[in-house]
């Protein structure tokens, strides 16, 4: 019976320790070359059916690393005067800010002012204003 080629497998979270190295061993054995019709012949015994087989390991080394998206950034908001700064890390790149005036309607949109070196600088808005950062 012939399974299907494995071409990846997951682990479960929290199976593995960051910075850990693992080791993964693959065995792979198929049959080639089968012969299903039988033929006989000087020194080949009756009705044999011909085959190769081949069969080999290989190791694959993993390490555990955290990912990205588990190290989330932190929003800071500053007071300057009259303009409020909501900057985070610029070490974090590939975030994207986003506003909502209201939380119960669970609405968010990209914030569509000018954003350098992951830093906003606003006037303070009238009524509610919230921030969240979101990874795309």
């Amino acid at each position: 019976m012939t399974q299907p080629a494995l071409t990846s497998f997951t682990l479960a979270p929290g199976t593995l320790v960051n910075g850990s190295n693992y080791i993964v061993k693959a065995d792979y054995s198929q049959i080639e070359n089968l012969n299903t019709t039988t033929f006989t012949g000087t020194g080949i015994p009756a009705n044999f059916i011909g085959e190769s087989h081949y069969s080999a390991q290989t190791y694959i080394t993993v390490l555990a690393q955290t990912p990205v998206l588990a190290q989330t950034p932190t929003l800071t908001s500053t007071l300057a005067g009259n303009q409020v700064i909501i900057s985070w890390p610029p070490t974090f790149t590939g975030w994207t800010l986003q506003t909502n005036n209201n939380l119960t309607t669970g609405t968010w949109g990209n914030y569509l002012g000018p954003v350098g070196n992951n830093s906003i600088t606003n006037s303070p808005a009238t009524g509610n204003l919230f921030f969240r950062l979101t990874h795309l």
